[in-house]
């Protein structure tokens, strides 16, 4: 359940949040906001709901200071009105609880799924064919699912593969490594798709990363959210153009400080990400051994691309702020995130923003700094021993990409000509046995 966001609520209204309930027990409660047209955008995912939940309700709540806080109005929505596994994104009215007059509207996102677990021994051959090898089965499934269904996929993949010794590690390193084998010979577009190993990686590295993202950029992200100066550069988007040169100081001033808190934290990041570091560079140094440059950008594709620049940009969605930024200071965050990328790219700006060309200077000055963080960033050359599985079941994930499998079976299916191995055939037999013992259990 996603309580997105709500309007036409009474003005007295101004510190509303919303308590989730699942019947008439309360299970959940969003942020405060100060507004009256209050934007939460806060997500709550329930688990294993018991066979007596029939529906779920959301409260609107009105914070007060020194009285007790006053409920505005709610919304019940019943569980048989979701078809299963898809989103409704609906406007609700909310209503007092004396059925009285509507006293404003809710937006609401809500999923909700219904699915059969058998024990985890019933898809143990299905867990050995999505384990072995070169985790084919894994690859072909990212191909052929919708795209809204491939986060899914590689994060029910990371706690399947936790359950076994170093198990994440081998599951990303071993997809980064195929792919690596198998890219044209242009590195400039080298993991800036999506792809299984793209995803994969990524989910791999903000499960890993969550303490140190708070460590290093929460006080910096909270000084930029305070600044009330600029750090527009751009003279179409600047208020006056003489501010321009006063803006690029405080840009340049923030941009520095952010290089130096990353490119001192490299002992800070956990061993085994820094490991599966490692492996990219030599990997990539083995397929181009005459190319300096890749070992650096295989790198900064993940840690700064898909790490550090989202979470400057969108400090919100990685927990490190409450509320969203203003719009000064999203601007401030953006043009930051972007200073540190070409620098995280070894790239100077071009023609394309001349604006940003008053930033070039800090960029070639940090350059070799940038190049020796990365290097120590990689210098964990083994897996680190401490990496145990967590020995807990994942019958729940099984039963997910058992899902997965037995919607695509069609796919799968056309897929099976040029299966010479015969792996296809046993994937498609192990579905269906699957699936009637599920009918079973109904």
């Amino acid at each position: 359940i996603t309580v997105v966001d709500a309007h036409r609520l009474p003005k007295s209204c101004n510190r509303p949040y919303c308590l989730v309930s699942l019947n008439d027990f309360t299970v959940a409660r969003s942020r405060t906001v100060d507004s009256s047209l209050p934007v939460w955008d806060d997500e709550f995912k329930l688990d294993d709901l018991q066979h007596d939940i029939v529906s779920f309700s959301v409260a609107v709540i009105n914070r007060s200071k020194r009285l007790k806080d006053n409920h505005i109005g709610q919304v019940q929505v019943q569980l048989s009105s979701l078809p299963n596994r898809k989103l409704r994104d609906e406007w609700y009215e909310l209503r007092p609880r004396n059925k009285g007059s509507a006293c404003g509207s809710i937006r609401l996102k809500a999923q909700f799924q219904h699915e059969i677990i058998l024990p985890e021994a019933e898809y143990s051959t299905l867990k050995e064919l999505i384990t072995q090898g070169d985790l084919w089965v894994i690859r072909l499934l990212y191909e052929i699912v919708m795209v809204k269904d491939r986060k899914e996929l590689c994060s029910t993949m990371l706690k399947i593969f936790r359950t076994e010794p170093s198990g994440p590690v081998r599951l990303v390193r071993s997809l980064a490594q195929h792919e690596i084998k198998n890219h044209a010979e242009d590195t400039s577009t080298l993991f800036r798709a999506s792809s299984i190993a793209t995803s994969s990686l990524e989910e791999f590295m903000r499960s890993q990363t969550v303490a140190y993202l708070s460590a290093n950029l929460k006080g910096f992200i909270q000084e930029v959210l305070n600044f009330k100066g600029s750090c527009e550069v751009s003279p179409a988007r600047a208020d006056r153009a003489e501010e321009i040169g006063a803006n690029f100081e405080n840009l340049i001033n923030f941009v520095q400080r952010l290089a130096d808190i990353i490119l001192t934290s490299a002992e800070m990041v956990p061993d085994p990400l820094r490991y599966v570091f490692h492996c990219l560079q030599e990997s990539v140094m083995d397929r181009w051994p005459d190319n300096d440059m890749v070992r650096t950008r295989v790198v900064s594709s993940f840690f700064f691309l898909r790490l550090v620049g989202p979470a400057v940009i969108k400090p919100r969605l990685f927990h490190l702020v409450t509320d969203q930024p203003s719009e000064n200071a999203q601007r401030s965050l953006t043009l930051i995130a972007k200073c540190i990328q070409n620098l995280a790219n070894l790239v100077e700006f071009g023609a394309k923003e001349p604006f940003m060309g008053c930033v070039n200077p800090f960029i070639r000055s940090n350059r070799q700094k940038m190049i020796q963080f990365i290097d120590q960033l990689s210098n964990v050359p083994h897996c680190p021993a401490s990496t145990v599985g967590t020995g807990v079941g994942v019958a729940r994930e099984l039963a997910t990409i058992h899902r997965l499998c037995f919607t695509h079976l069609p796919a799968i299916r056309k897929k099976q000509d040029g299966d010479k191995s015969g792996d296809l055939r046993k994937l498609i037999a192990v579905t269906e046995m699957i699936s009637t013992r599920e009918v079973t259990h109904r």
